[in-house]
């Protein structure tokens, strides 16, 4: 039996950990590969999921370990973490002689190309997307000072030996893949690249009935007549709140009784503080923090879905899991270009792409909702069933392995 060990700096009693690393590594498990995780946890989620993780690691014969992360001080806290994950990999590498390594993004990467030229395990570069271009488009590396600067040359460089060096290259979307065999230092090599997007689970986020849509809306307070706009996941630095309030005014104009739900982890006040620039009335609002179980149950109030996030150079990388799993449940989407593959997505017939954000963009995509609202739910959720499905991502991670097998 063939040993991995993933190792990721997320924890698994994330919501992420819990989304989009434990049912992969579930699939692999029952593939017939011995699963080791190495995860790193923040201590206030350890203590409230670990029985809950723990529990499903060990009925999937998965066996978990973890370091605790720390956030202070602020830089010192990041290498320590590191030195605690590498010191740990190392013995379960010793002790379970494994033979793959499965890195998630870049900061784990550089473990895995320690271990397999230590030991000689093959490497996955989960890369996830452009991480050092993610940083300096948000702007949280201003290269334009020294520090970060130099910052961000170094992860390009790293990200060059990641690439370099890997058994195998996990990409998210398929213009990150032709991205990189367009660099200098890629061309006449050969790179072995599997594209994965980040998938949804068909059978948690299922297709929205009637009865729970019904159910959805008594529990949040909407009438049934209501036109419920929606928005799923973190509200910041990626996610243009300013253009989906201002879209949403706009289709209040058209639908009187729209209604705007928010199902976030991010604080109420952000959202808030937004309304009287954009002239949206607090009262046609809705707010809701939700757990992974909750999220559909909600979102199934659901009219039309809203995901607005702002283009970049790195965004090409990015595969946002909340468009499958939104779509799954047969709720159509209006959405912008320039993130990673979305553009395939529009040939499902239930998602609207936006060019721009001009006003005359916008009421084209207000213009676009009766054809939206047209497509069956079933249909809608056929469009991602199979290249989103998470039984699809588990087959090309699948074969990943057994190509190193």
């Amino acid at each position: 039996m063939k040993q991995i060990l993933f190792i990721s700096y997320d924890g698994l009693t994330d919501p992420l950990g819990q989304s989009q690393i434990l049912p992969y590594m579930i699939g692999l498990s029952k593939a017939g590969y011995k699963v080791h995780i190495l995860s790193c946890e923040k201590p206030s989620r350890l203590e409230q999921f670990i029985d809950v993780v723990s529990a499903i690691t060990k009925l999937n014969n998965i066996v978990w370990s973890y370091t605790l992360f720390t956030s202070s001080p602020p830089i010192l806290a990041k290498m320590l973490d590191f030195r605690r994950l590498k010191n740990k990999a190392i013995q379960i590498v010793k002790r379970e002689k494994i033979d793959i390594v499965h890195c998630r993004s870049y900061v784990t990467s550089n473990i895995g190309v320690y271990l397999k030229r230590r030991f000689g395990c093959k490497y996955i570069f989960d890369m996830r997307g452009f991480w050092a271009d993610e940083r300096k488009d948000s702007g949280a590396w201003d290269t334009q000072r020294w520090f970060y600067r130099a910052l961000y040359n170094s992860y390009k460089n790293k990200e060059r030996k990641f690439i370099l060096n890997a058994d195998y290259i996990i990409a998210l979307t398929s213009a990150a893949k032709l991205e990189i065999e367009s660099w200098d230092y890629c061309q006449n090599k050969f790179l072995k690249i599997q594209v994965i997007p980040c998938c949804a689970d068909m059978e948690h986020f299922s297709l929205a009935t009637p009865m729970d849509k019904e159910i959805a809306r008594e529990r949040l307070g909407f009438s049934a007549d209501d036109f419920v706009v929606s928005y799923l996941g973190s509200i910041g630095t990626w996610y243009l709140l300013d253009e989906m309030l201002q879209l949403f005014k706009l289709i209040k104009q058209r639908y009187q009784k729209a209604k705007f739900l928010f199902v976030t982890h991010s604080l109420e006040d952000l959202i808030l503080s937004k309304l009287n620039t954009c002239r949206v009335s607090e009262n046609d609002i809705k707010i809701v923090s939700a757990s992974r179980n909750e999220v559909p149950v909600f979102m199934k109030a659901s009219d039309i879905n809203l995901s607005f996030i702002k283009p970049s150079y790195s965004k090409m990388a990015s595969s946002p899991t909340k468009n499958a799993e939104v779509l799954a449940m047969g709720i159509p989407i209006i959405l912008n270009r320039g993130i990673g593959d979305v553009e395939e997505m529009i040939q499902s017939g239930a998602v609207y792409m936006l060019s721009g954000f001009t006003t005359e963009d916008l009421v084209y995509a207000v213009d676009s909702i009766p054809e939206l609202l047209q497509s069956s739910t079933a249909q809608i959720r056929l469009s991602v069933a199979e290249e989103y499905s998470l039984e699809n991502g588990i087959k090309k991670y699948l074969a990943v392995y057994n190509n190193l097998s």
